[in-house]
């Protein structure tokens, strides 16, 4: 689900930052007609939100005393956190494939010819139960039922995952359209995978990287500037951690430092990349 914002920004600062897909002409024309944008944010999916951002990001602008810049920055942030979001949920999905990929690895190894140890038991987990499946025969079945299946290809892809082509595949990457083989040495590879869920390094690195591009235009259009031999000022820092509190990306978040502190140490960590 997703939301579409409407808005008038000034095109031609907004071009500097964000691309637009206009040439120089059509850049003229769309300033002369006062053309509108529309953004789609996925993570922002009923009306209801959509006013409590409008309202909540004007008033902080007021607060700030940039209201000229209003539908212009709201634009650049609303496309900079759904980039951010994307990202960082692309993050999240690739770790759930990987995951899926390492434990049906495991499952087809119980099988696995020259196999020095066999699995002594496989644990089933419900929400009010656990129970842990300890028969050898009823083990070497149930690896026989998820072998003979990637064997004759009886899987949907988009349910489960492109890569189990990758375990029934040739040495040379080809997958034939009947019966084949598992590949064992794919197999293995994916077992011994290491999968790590993406956590609080991850999302900090993608906020950072959102409230930079956000700092970009406050530092180069607006009042809300540093001095000079400083890197922030403390007016940006509690701003942009007014705009990370406002797309939610700070839902959950202990804080043991000052509001403005804790943004500081994120972009200095962006920078020093």
């Amino acid at each position: 689900m997703s939301h579409i914002f409407t808005l008038q920004p000034n095109l031609v600062l907004l071009n500097k930052y964000e691309y637009l897909d206009l040439n120089e002409e059509q850049l003229k024309v769309a300033v002369l007609n006062k053309q509108k944008l529309e953004v789609e944010i996925d993570a922002i999916w009923e009306t209801g939100k959509r006013e409590a951002t409008e309202e909540g990001f004007k008033k902080m602008i007021e607060e700030y005393g940039i209201e000229e810049h209003y539908e212009t920055l709201l634009y650049i942030c609303l496309v900079e956190t759904n980039h951010a979001d994307l990202q960082y949920q692309h993050k999240f999905d690739a770790y759930e494939r990987n995951k899926l990929d390492r434990e049906l690895a495991h499952l087809l190894l119980i099988n696995k010819p020259d196999a020095r140890h066999k699995p002594n038991s496989i644990k089933v987990s419900s929400a009010i139960d656990t129970v842990k499946v300890t028969s050898p025969k009823l083990i070497e079945w149930l690896g026989k039922l998820v072998s003979n299946a990637i064997e004759n290809l009886d899987f949907v892809p988009s349910e489960l995952s492109n890569t189990l082509f990758y375990f029934v595949a040739d040495y040379e990457g080809s997958v034939g359209a009947n019966k084949q083989p598992l590949n064992y040495v794919n197999i293995q590879q994916a077992a011994q995978r290491k999968v790590r869920k993406p956590g609080k390094r991850e999302r900090n690195g993608y906020l950072s990287l959102f409230l930079f591009r956000v700092l970009v235009y406050l530092s180069n259009e607006t009042s809300l500037t540093a001095k000079a031999g400083v890197r922030f000022s403390d007016d940006q820092l509690n701003f942009l951690f007014k705009v990370a509190e406002l797309f939610e990306w700070l839902k959950g978040v202990a804080f043991d430092s000052e509001p403005k502190d804790y943004i500081y140490t994120l972009l200095h960590n962006r920078m020093s990349l």
